[in-house]
């Protein structure tokens, strides 16, 4: 009895726990399928700023980038299709995270970078968090939430099992109990089907 009362314990508070982690999956489900346009924000600015390490011109542009994305302190990924130095010698790369890309030219003789931030808007950053899972260049808190999906998982996995087995000690409702079980069974896998045959 003492087993039972853990195990329903971890179960419903479990639940609390993951409430906004499956609520954040589910929404963000919705805006990958129908790519809502109240979730669509842009808003651009410029500065520009002296840039003190040291370089070469030999110096790679990989290299270049990542020093560059460091001196800024920018969080994200620099993204090497974007990144190269064109005909005049002005170097050009792009940071992406789920919040901001930031554009940025870098001239070499004067030493100075200048950048456009492109703000993706609030709703972009929820639903970057759909399945996040990694480590961020100079975003170090982003660990926890790596974490936390990994936390989620596990009592999410829990919580499927010890409901049927909590389900299954019950002596009430076992026939609603079979209906809904076996029908949600077979929705799921017509559903399943119907996708696989007809794509």
């Amino acid at each position: 009895m003492r087993f039972r009362h853990w195990i329903l314990k971890i179960h419903l508070y479990g639940g609390l726990l993951c409430f906004w982690y499956l609520l954040i999956f589910a929404l963000s489900s919705l805006h990958f399928h129908h790519d809502f346009e109240f979730m669509k924000e842009r808003q651009i600015s410029n500065e520009s700023r002296p840039i003190t390490f040291q370089h070469t011109f030999e110096e790679g542009d990989s290299a270049l980038a990542t020093n560059l994305q460091q001196e800024l302190n920018l969080a994200g990924w620099y993204l090497f299709w974007e990144t190269y130095t064109d005909s005049v010698g002005i170097f050009h790369t792009e940071i992406q995270n789920p919040k901001t890309n930031y554009r940025i030219t870098y001239d070499r003789v004067s030493s100075v970078a200048s950048i456009e931030r492109e703000y993706k808007g609030f709703w972009n950053i929820f639903n970057a968090l759909h399945g996040f899972a990694g480590v961020m260049p100079n975003a170090p808190f982003m660990i926890f939430w790596h974490l936390f999906t990994y936390v989620c998982l596990f009592i999410v996995i829990f919580s499927i099992v010890s409901g049927i087995w909590l389900w299954s000690k019950s002596r009430e409702d076992k026939v609603v109990g079979w209906v809904t079980f076996l029908g949600i069974m077979t929705v799921s896998l017509l559903l399943m089907l119907t996708t696989y045959l007809k794509g």
